[in-house]
């Protein structure tokens, strides 16, 4: 049984750290879409 629930929270630990991964990732992938928009408005606003 202890060792069946060790398991478990082994598995569990990897899964979160995954997930805490792929967040991450997503964070940074929409810090780029951001900064992308940012700088076409600022080319906006200097053309105006």
């Amino acid at each position: 049984m202890d060792n069946q629930i060790l398991e478990l929270l082994t598995e569990l630990s990897k899964e979160m750290k995954g997930m805490k991964s792929e967040i991450s990732q997503l964070k940074t992938e929409m810090h780029n879409r951001f900064d992308v928009i940012e700088t076409k408005l600022v080319g906006v606003w200097w053309t105006i």
